[in-house]
């Protein structure tokens, strides 16, 4: 349950712990307000610190999503947090936590292994069954 966090050269210059927070952290991102976004599979959230290890505020720990498994930012700022509890979900939040959208798949993957955005709409899957998915959310597919 620590942060560290390093400068460029690979030298540490802060580390801090949320053991009482965070549960089972999956992934993470960051975006250009110093906010570090951590996924909480666990805790079925998302966590918000900022670079001095303060939480800022917790995101999807309402039940809008089951066992996290990655954040992203996409190209228009919003959070796009993917879940495969009961099948493949994307849900997008704008920054502070508010739901804008979401989409469930017909599939259920096993074993995910990491997802990441691009653009906007598209998302891409990678898992344990060595395959790469793509969701293109703008048609709802």
């Amino acid at each position: 349950m620590r942060v560290t966090i390093f400068d460029q050269l690979g030298n540490v210059i802060r580390t801090f712990c949320a053991p009482s927070i965070m549960s089972f952290p999956m992934d993470v991102c960051v975006n250009d307000n110093y906010e570090i976004f951590i996924v909480d599979n666990r805790r079925h959230s998302i966590h918000v610190f900022d670079y001095n290890g303060n939480n800022l505020r917790s995101i999807c720990g309402n039940g809008t999503i089951s066992f996290p498994i990655s954040v992203c930012i996409n190209a228009a700022g919003e959070l796009v947090v993917t879940d495969n509890h009961q099948s493949f979900n994307m849900t997008f939040f704008n920054q502070s936590g508010e739901l804008i959208r979401a989409f469930e798949s017909r599939n259920r993957h096993l074993q995910c292994l990491a997802s990441t955005v691009h653009g906007v709409d598209k998302i891409f899957l990678a898992t344990k069954d060595y395959r790469v998915y793509m969701y293109d959310c703008s048609k709802g597919k």
